[in-house]
C-alpha cells in the first residue's frame, strides 16, 4: 500500500479513521490498515455513531499497534487526557462493550432491502439521472456525496 511505504520511508506515525469498517456494500471488505503496517506505529480510531447509529452518544475509541519506543511522549500525553476529568458520558461508555459483543445489526441495513443500501443506489441513480455526470457506483462509500462544481462562463 503506498501510504504504508511512505510512512515507513519518512517515519511517520499512520493514524487510521476506521468508523466506517463495517458499512460495506456488494461484498467489499474492509481491510485495517494496522496489520499491513507492523513495523510503523498505527493508531486506529472508530466509534459508535456509524455502525451503531448512535451519534449524539460520541463514544469512541483508539487502538495503538506496532512499535510505541519512539512514540513514549505522544502515550504519556494520551493517559494524561484520558484521567482527566471531562465530564465522560459514562452510560454511554458502557454502551460500547454492549456494542461490540452484541448483535450487529448494521447488517440489516448494509444489504439489498436494507435502509442504507437502498439510499445509496438511490442516491447515485437519481444523480446519475439529473446531473449528466457518469459516477462509478461504489461498494464500499457508507454516504453518497456527489460533486458539486459550479461551471462558469
Amino acid at each position: 500500500m503506498e501510504i504504508v511505504e511512505i510512512a515507513r520511508q519518512h517515519n511517520l506515525i499512520i493514524f487510521a479513521d476506521e468508523i466506517y469498517d463495517k458499512i460495506l456494500y456488494d461484498d467489499a471488505e474492509h481491510h485495517s490498515i494496522a496489520p499491513l503496517a507492523p513495523d510503523l506505529l498505527t493508531i486506529t480510531f472508530n466509534g459508535l455513531s456509524k455502525t451503531y447509529r448512535v451519534a449524539g452518544f460520541r463514544q469512541g475509541w483508539m487502538v495503538l499497534n506496532g512499535p510505541k519506543k519512539h512514540a513514549k511522549g505522544y502515550i504519556e500525553g494520551l493517559e494524561m487526557l484520558a484521567s482527566m476529568r471531562l465530564c465522560a458520558n459514562v452510560p454511554a461508555q458502557h454502551a460500547i462493550q454492549t456494542a461490540l459483543g452484541g448483535y450487529q445489526s448494521i447488517s440489516e441495513f448494509i444489504t439489498p432491502g436494507g435502509r442504507l443500501y437502498e439510499q445509496r443506489n438511490r442516491a447515485w441513480e437519481l444523480d446519475q439521472r439529473y446531473s449528466g455526470r457518469f459516477l462509478r457506483e461504489t461498494s464500499w462509500c457508507a454516504v453518497y456525496v456527489p460533486e458539486n462544481r459550479r461551471q462558469t462562463l
